[in-house]
C-alpha cells in the first residue's frame, strides 16, 4: 500500500456546491487488496435468508440479503485497505474530520486514522454520533482533540465526511449529518462501504446536496463491484 500524495489543496467556501479536489491516487490501494476486500464482504458479511423468513433491516425494511459488514470492519486482514480507500475519498473532498453515527461509522473512521498515524499525518481526525448520554459530559457528539482547535474538530471551521458501512434509506447517514450540520461544520460527502442500491443514495444527495460515494456496490442478488467513486 502506498502513499497518498502530500497534502490538499484548501476546502472551497462554504457556499459552494461540494466537489472532489482532485482524483484519488488509486495506486495507493492494488487490485488485490481491492478485490480480497470485497472477497471478505462477499464471504464473512453476506446473509442469505431462507424463503419467507427474511431479514428486519435498520431501516424497517425486509429483504432476503443482510450484510453484517462489522464482521468485515472489525477484522485485520482488511483493516487497513478500508482505512485507505475512506481515506483516499477524504482527501480528495477535502475532510479535516471523518466519521459517523455509532457503531456502523467507528471502524471505518478508525481505519482512517490508523492510516493517518502510519503516516504521520494529522490532517483528518475522527469522530462519531450517538444517542445524547445521561450521565457525564452529556453529549451526543465524541470527537478527537485538536491542539490547534479548542472548540473541537466539528465546528464552523471544519469540513467533515460522513461515513456508515451499509446504505438502504439513508436515514442512519442523514441523522449524523444533521448532527454534523447543526454545529455549524460543513459536509463535503457522503461515503459509504456498501450501498445497496435501494435509493439511500438518491435520498441523501436530494436532502444534503453532497456527493454520496460508495466502496462497493450490490445488485439484486447480493453481489458486490468495485465503485469507489459517487452513486448520485
Amino acid at each position: 500500500m502506498g502513499k497518498l500524495r502530500d497534502g490538499y489543496p484548501a476546502s472551497p467556501d462554504i457556499g459552494e456546491a461540494p466537489r472532489r479536489l482532485y482524483m484519488p491516487v488509486m495506486e495507493t490501494v492494488s487490485t488485490s487488496e481491492i478485490e480480497r476486500l470485497r472477497e471478505a464482504l462477499s464471504k464473512f458479511a453476506l446473509r442469505i435468508a431462507p424463503e419467507g423468513q427474511p431479514f428486519t433491516l435498520a431501516s424497517g425494511r425486509e429483504s432476503r440479503i443482510y450484510f453484517d459488514v462489522k464482521q468485515v470492519t472489525l477484522a485485520p486482514e482488511v483493516f487497513l485497505t478500508i482505512g485507505e480507500l475512506v481515506r483516499e475519498q477524504c482527501y480528495a473532498y477535502g475532510a479535516t474530520a471523518v466519521g459517523g453515527l455509532a457503531a456502523g461509522a467507528i471502524p471505518i473512521a478508525m481505519a482512517v486514522v490508523a492510516r493517518e498515524a502510519m503516516e504521520g499525518s494529522t490532517k483528518v481526525r475522527s469522530f462519531y454520533v450517538r444517542d445524547k448520554k445521561t450521565h457525564g459530559i452529556k453529549e451526543s457528539l465524541y470527537q478527537a482533540f485538536d491542539e490547534g482547535h479548542p472548540s473541537g474538530i466539528i465546528s464552523a471551521e471544519s469540513t467533515a465526511v460522513v461515513v456508515d458501512d451499509v446504505l438502504t434509506t439513508g436515514n442512519s447517514i442523514g441523522e449524523a449529518t444533521r448532527e454534523i450540520l447543526s454545529r455549524g461544520a460543513r459536509v463535503s460527502a457522503i461515503v459509504v462501504l456498501v450501498d445497496r442500491g435501494e435509493g439511500g443514495a438518491q435520498a441523501l444527495r436530494k436532502e444534503f446536496r453532497v456527493p454520496v460515494v460508495a466502496i462497493f456496490r450490490m445488485d439484486d442478488r447480493g453481489n458486490l463491484s468495485f465503485l469507489g467513486g459517487e452513486v448520485y
